[in-house]
């Protein structure tokens, strides 16, 4: 593996070994000797390493592969931007893949523009059907080279799905994503916007993101189960945009990004969970430190259970809604 890499494909894994000859076989059929593509091993206790050594001897030119401690989707982030050596980084998460031709095609686009995010579309696809639902970004121009300030941050969301950053950015922004937690794909991808100038779109889908998974840490189970984790997701970056000199377009669209989470952390109080003493305990406790140590990002903060809570309170606005998610269900009953 000695030529130089365009693009370094990170693939996180703990426990794929069912999906990973898919989603590196998505990207070795490529067949470029620009690509890397970096199987960072979280510790795995099923075939995923054997199958990984398999593959990397099957791709000695393009497949490298890492077996590291478990220590969850962040420190394999950590590891893949630390040992990559691609001009771009893209992370695709072990149990998901990437349309071949789409990838060949990014490759030449790679090598033809110098921008600092670029950004392509995706499918979510769901496990059991196979149906696929399109994500889009729409507003822009695809093809024409943005500057930050250009671009209207009240539509854009960059996800991992659709991101492909350059690889020196994440290597000198010296960000190092929380390890043993989940939700920190935020981190991953609102990190690096402070220093990211320059911005293109295109309108090919390259990234496969599997959906309808019992495990997936965005199953609304899970939310509740991991509301620790998605605090301390919340609160660090919330304490990030805050505390990182940025410009003003690249502080609005994390301000943007950072309601969104802000917001899903209320909900699973209000909304998910079915204990109603850990729930308002829960949202008590958020309510006051976001109140007391957030003051302008709090006041700022609008939506409609945002305003029940300030107007009739953390208790009325559970009870109201607990009352009114007990008449939907009667009535379901009766129908």
């Amino acid at each position: 593996m000695n030529a130089a890499k365009l693009l370094t494909l990170c693939v996180p894994g703990y426990n794929v070994e069912k999906y990973l000859e898919q989603c590196v076989g998505s990207m070795a059929a490529a067949d470029s000797d620009a690509l890397e593509i970096l199987i960072v091993d979280d510790g795995s206790t099923d075939g995923t390493g054997a199958l990984a050594q398999k593959l990397q001897t099957r791709h000695p030119q393009s497949v490298r592969y890492l077996r590291k401690e478990n220590g969850g989707h962040g420190s394999t982030i950590n590891a893949g931007i630390r040992e990559g050596t691609g001009k771009y980084f893209r992370v695709v998460d072990g149990d998901d893949w990437l349309d071949t031709h789409s990838l060949v095609l990014l490759l030449k686009r790679l090598g033809e523009i110098d921008a600092d995010l670029v950004l392509t579309q995706y499918h979510k696809v769901h496990d059991v059907s196979g149906e696929e639902f399109p994500v889009t970004e729409e507003g822009i121009a695809f093809g024409t080279l943005y500057h930050f300030h250009e671009l209207d941050v009240n539509k854009q969301y960059f996800s991992l799905a659709s991101s492909t950053f350059r690889l020196d950015i994440l290597k000198k922004m010296n960000f190092l994503i929380q390890e043993k937690t989940f939700y920190v794909d935020v981190e991953y991808i609102i990190a690096p916007i402070p220093f990211i100038e320059t911005v293109i779109f295109y309108d090919f889908f390259l990234y496969k993101y599997r959906i309808g998974l019992e495990n997936q840490s965005i199953n609304l189970r899970s939310y509740v189960r991991l509301y620790d984790h998605h605090m301390r997701v919340a609160t660090r970056m919330l304490d990030y945009i805050y505390t990182t000199p940025m410009q003003e377009k690249q502080f609005l669209y994390c301000k943007r990004i950072m309601s969104i989470i802000i917001k899903t952390q209320y909900v699973i109080s209000l909304k998910l969970d079915r204990n109603p003493i850990r729930a308002l305990r829960r949202l008590f406790a958020f309510d006051a430190f976001l109140r007391n140590r957030h003051r302008p990002f709090y006041d700022d903060l609008t939506g409609v259970y945002i305003t029940l809570i300030r107007s009739v309170g953390v208790i009325a606005t559970k009870a109201a809604y607990d009352a009114w998610k007990i008449k939907e269900i009667a009535l379901g009953w009766l129908r």
